[in-house]
């Protein structure tokens, strides 16, 4: 209808003119529209969705007769039209943009009243928006930019009332949530940030007694919805460096955001590391108070067939255990019933100070890539949570046998690693037991497992999910306190549910030998295939040298 169409582009329009936007490309019901600031263009999402939110459309009236044809409008009120418009600041000569596209299909639900009645059909307008940056060289035109087209690719993924952006967008709002989560229908009310640094004991107290106990949950909540990779890659841009007397710095122009000059920056010594143009990180933004909304659309994003999961550690927020059934905030209760049971996992390898920084670099691309290869083995169990800078790792589960099958993997797969020289020297070298059996080979890797309920479930700063409570401290002090390099700690509830788990898998194996000296025999039982381990494969080579000498 032509005026539910004209409703939604008075929307975009104003919430455009609150954020400081101007519209670059407009075809039927999609806009392209640029931002010098990525708050502002995250802002207009915001305020966009919560106005289309609360308009109220006008009902769809068809009558069901032969001489009426003519679809009907019914009378509408706009309560968007009585929101106050804020007086637009003056735009900087500056020629930096961004892009935002966005796009929404019309979604109605038809109401029968009989067969010879009247039709209701409400109609439900969803927009889906997508964000994503670039830099605009002196003298380059915004027609055909590729940046432009990262965005529509961006919004492309989005479903109707989603926010979508790229990774360098969410470098570039990470540290402005407070401010994102005050934007409602209205704009952005940078009165309601409370006061998060105090310099005198009368402010102290003052904000300790009188104001709200915490301004976390204000906050925009963003989500890590994964990263993708590109089965065809799309042709490389040239990186483009302007003279020294320009006001531009050196930047990529694959970056995806494009965000505003910082008077602290060199103009001519910076440089931004910018993605790879074959991988797409993506992100979800909302507003503090719908934030509930993302449940409904979950991990269900409108990919292309070109796109697909980078790797088993690249998952979504939704894709980790029990992030479904948790509240999107903190938790004040103990413990929360509706949460489902989860394992969770600490990993850290035992003396890891001792390498440099070039060398746990190296070693941690390589713990990466086992835990990779070993969650693939987990029949899609398991979600890396965090990966903290010493060399430790994060992981839950949501069966105790996923958890276990994925650390005695782990510390087969940990010495079949190609590793770099430093990682084969002291206190990491090969070393066998009597029989000639290789028992360690370079980084020794110290695993604790717990199982309890969490207490919350929330995203972390990075968007990813987190979870707090008295199952991931006993996992962590297990790892810290009682495991040592190459041992796997965990309670013996866990051991045995996971032995009775196997057990019933081959009935005519029995539980009680899951408790056995060594977890390698509770591992047995699973269907997990362990890689081969360094031994095996020095021992086929030995086998294949005998073969040829003879």
């Amino acid at each position: 209808s032509s005026k539910v169409l004209s409703i939604h582009n008075s929307i975009l329009r104003k919430a455009r003119w609150n954020n400081f936007g101007s519209t670059q490309e407009m075809e039927g019901d999609s806009f392209t529209m640029v931002f010098y600031d990525a708050k502002d263009a995250v802002a207009f999402c915001l305020q966009a969705q919560q106005m289309l939110s609360m308009q109220q459309w006008p009902i769809h009236k068809e009558i069901n007769s032969e001489e009426q044809s003519t679809p009907l409008m019914s009378s509408y009120v706009n309560p968007v039209s009585d929101l106050p418009l804020k007086k637009s600041r003056s735009i900087s000569s500056l020629s930096i943009l961004q892009p935002l596209s966005s796009s929404h299909p019309l979604t109605s639900t038809t109401k029968h009243h009989g067969v010879d009645q009247d039709k209701n059909v409400n109609i439900d307008v969803q927009v889906r928006m997508g964000l994503a940056s670039g830099f605009l060289c002196p003298g380059e035109s915004l027609h055909a930019h590729p940046t432009i087209e990262f965005a529509k690719e961006v919004s492309d993924a989005a479903v109707g009332g989603q926010i979508l952006m790229e990774g360098s967008t969410f470098d570039a709002i990470k540290d402005v949530l407070g401010e994102l989560g005050t934007v409602d229908a209205q704009g952005m009310h940078l009165d309601r940030l409370r006061m998060r640094r105090v310099f005198s004991w009368p402010a102290f107290f003052l904000c300790r007694f009188i104001a709200p106990p915490s301004a976390a949950s204000e906050d925009a909540v963003v989500l890590d919805m994964g990263t993708y990779t590109k089965s065809r890659p799309d042709q490389e841009q040239k990186q483009t460096r302007p003279a020294p007397n320009s006001s531009f710095p050196a930047r990529s122009s694959r970056s995806f955001l494009l965000t505003p000059l910082s008077p602290k920056l060199s103009l001519t010594g910076y440089a931004q590391k910018s993605a790879s143009p074959e991988e797409l990180h993506l992100y979800q933004v909302l507003s503090a108070a719908g934030a509930e909304r993302a449940k409904g659309w979950g991990s269900n994003l409108r990919l292309k067939s070109r796109l697909s999961l980078k790797d088993s550690l690249s998952k979504g927020y939704f894709d980790a255990p029990g992030t479904l059934a948790a509240p999107l905030g903190i938790s004040k209760s103990p413990a929360d019933a509706s949460l489902p049971l989860v394992t969770t996992v600490f990993a850290s390898v035992e003396q890891a100070r001792v390498f440099s920084s070039k060398d746990m670099r190296q070693v941690e691309r390589g713990l990466l890539a086992c835990a990779s290869k070993c969650l693939d083995q987990v029949q899609g169990d398991g979600y890396l949570c965090r990966v903290f800078g010493n060399l430790k790792l994060m992981l839950c589960f949501s069966k105790p046998e996923a958890a276990l099958a994925w650390s005695c993997a782990m510390q087969e797969c940990m010495m079949a690693q190609a590793w770099p020289r430093a990682a084969l020297k002291e206190p990491f070298k090969e070393k066998r037991d009597q029989h000639g059996n290789l028992i360690f080979r370079g980084p020794r890797l110290r695993i604790g497992i717990s199982q309890g309920r969490p207490k919350s479930i929330q995203p972390d700063h990075l968007g990813r999910a987190d979870y707090h409570g008295d199952c991931v401290n006993s996992a962590a002090r297990f790892m810290e306190g009682a495991a040592q390099g190459g041992m796997i700690v965990c309670e013996q509830d866990v051991a045995m549910r996971a032995a009775e788990a196997w057990a019933a898998t081959q009935p005519s194996a029995e539980p009680e030998q899951a408790l056995g000296p060594t977890l390698h025999t509770v591992h047995s039982w699973s269907p997990f295939q362990v890689p081969q381990s360094y031994l095996q494969v020095q021992q086929q080579q030995q086998q294949q040298q005998q073969q040829q000498q003879q």
